[in-house]
Order: C-alpha cells, then structure tokens, then sequence
C-alpha cells in the first residue's frame, strides 16, 4: 500500500504524432484523492484545466487547476464539493468531472453527477465568466441526461472530456453511456453515444400555451451592426415577434410588435429579423436601443448581429 501511495499522481506522456507514444510517463503532480482526471485546454487564457478530486469534501466532488507550461500547476481549487449543495453527500455526489470549454465569451462545463438514491448518473451544465465563480446554470435538471428504458445510457451518461464539436449548425457532444448490468460478476456494459444540440441552443426562455405572451426584455444596447439574427425554436408556427425601442420604453417608429417579421427556416438556427418597412437596423446603429421579444409556443435562445 505505500508503494502504491508513494507513485500514485498525475502522469504525462508524450507522442510525435499521437499513435506512437515514448512510454516514458512523467509525474506532475502526486494525486489529491481518487482515481479521476483529465485535462483541457482554455485557449482565451493560454492555459490548460487539470481536473481531479480533493481529498477533504468526504465525497466525490470536482476540483480544478491551471497551467501554461505543464510544468507548474496552480493549486487545487473544489469548483463543486460539499459547500455547493445542501443534499451533497445526501442524495449525490460529484462525481468529480468537470469537462470545462470555451464559448463565445464564456466558459461552460458539464458536470458529472453521481446519484445515491433514485438512478441514473448524468450532467448538469454549469458556466464561468473569466475571473468569476463557476456556477450551475438550472441546479437539479440534468443537461445530458440518461436514456429511456432498454437504452445503452440508462444508467450513466458523462461526457467524453472533450469539447463539443461542430458540424453546420449543430454541436456534436460525444459521451459514456452506460447500460443496466446484465451480470453480477460483470461490471456496466459501456459504449460511446452521440448528443446534438442546436448552435448556441445551451439554454433558452420558453413559453407553451400560456397567456398572455412571454416577454423578454433587453437591457439597453448599443447596435453594432445592421443585422439582427435571432435563434428561436417555433412549437407551433406562431411566429417570435420583436420591437426596438428608445432606452425610456418609446418604440421607435417603424420597428413595432405588428411591423415584426421573424420568419423561421427548419433548416437554420438563427433567422434575420426584419420589419415591414425596415430590412435591418442600418439606421440605428451606433444608437443605444432596447429590445423587446414577444414570445408565444417557442423558445427564445439567444441573439446575434452581424455586419451582412
């Protein structure tokens, strides 16, 4: 047992072409608790994540590090463990992963969550600000979820610690699924599954069959480019409508609710706003505006602009 103590850590091994390794593995960094880590790459920092487990939460949890080099590492910080919620070590645990990735300008992650009583071991997305707190974006509704009964992820559903990929419009998020145990002596039947998401379609405001009509509001904004491309998932063809209007709430003539066209593509993510008399926002840009979404049967999941 303190041989195995005295070599167990962190190891690095490298390779010209990744087929052919040196097989000369390196210690980093001798292991904090538990027997998982992987790591990723921060490219608006120029810096890698080190994930593991500390030793001190009494469960699983999910801790990080940072480097430049591979050489010198920061020190263990618990990103989720026993202070991150009440039914910690209760109901579940973190499993310890924490797959974390660039997006746009934040960080997002998914994080393993290892249920003690119910089934099933899925994720919850969880999101950073550079210099910021990691935090849960919807705490206790799973973001990659298990399969349905006789599925091959009925039991367990964690990411591959990569981040996703894209193809077009969608990201591919490729993960462990693991099935129900067929065999006593045998350990979870595992396989690699595939998820997709729409692009930027992480989390949205929806509303279905409800009145009055939801609405989202802005806060103010200054227009950077003439194009306004909105992602919107239609439930029932009921059009997204949208105005623009002056900081105090005026709407600007021309950029009405009624004058609104938001035309949804099947085959598209995002779709250009226009209006009756108004292509684009050519004229307002440069200006601080609000604007104001109408949402009835969709979901609203974000929005962008471009010059066109």
């Amino acid at each position: 047992m303190k041989q195995a103590q005295a070599v167990f850590g962190q190891y690095l091994d490298t390779s010209p072409d990744g087929v052919h390794w040196a097989r000369r593995p390196r210690r980093l960094l001798a292991a904090q608790g538990g027997d998982y880590m992987m790591v990723t790459r921060d490219h608006r920092q120029q810096r890698w994540w080190l994930n593991e487990r500390a030793s001190d939460q009494g469960g699983r949890n999910a801790a990080l590090r940072t480097s430049r080099d591979w050489k010198h590492w920061s020190e263990l910080e618990v990103v989720f463990g026993k202070e991150s919620d009440p039914e910690f070590n209760r109901t579940f645990q973190w499993h310890g992963g924490l797959t974390p990735f660039n997006y746009g300008n934040l960080n997002l992650g998914l994080l393993e969550k290892w249920s003690m009583a119910g089934h099933g071991a899925h994720c919850e997305l969880v999101c950073q600000r550079d210099g910021g707190k990691w935090q849960r974006v919807a705490p206790g509704r799973p973001f990659l979820d298990v399969g349905p009964e006789g599925a091959f992820d009925r039991m367990l559903a964690y990411p591959t610690h990569n981040a996703p990929g894209r193809v077009g419009d969608r990201l591919l998020f490729f993960y462990t699924g693991g099935g129900v145990k067929t065999h006593p002596r045998r350990g979870l039947p595992m396989s690699i599954g595939l998820a997709t998401l729409g692009r930027d379609r992480f989390a949205g405001l929806a509303q279905w069959r409800n009145l009055p009509a939801g609405k989202v509001v802005t806060r103010p904004l200054t227009i950077p480019h003439p194009h306004l491309l909105v992602n919107v998932e239609l439930f029932e063809q009921v059009p997204l409508r949208l105005a623009v209007t002056w900081p105090d709430g005026t709407v600007i003539p021309g950029y009405c609710l009624e004058d609104s066209q938001v035309a949804t593509q099947v085959d598209r993510v995002y779709t250009p706003a226009r209006w009756k008399a108004k292509p684009d926002l050519a004229e307002l840009r440069g200006k601080e505006v609000v604007l104001q979404f109408e949402v009835v049967s969709a979901a609203l999941y974000g929005y962008r602009f471009h010059a066109g």
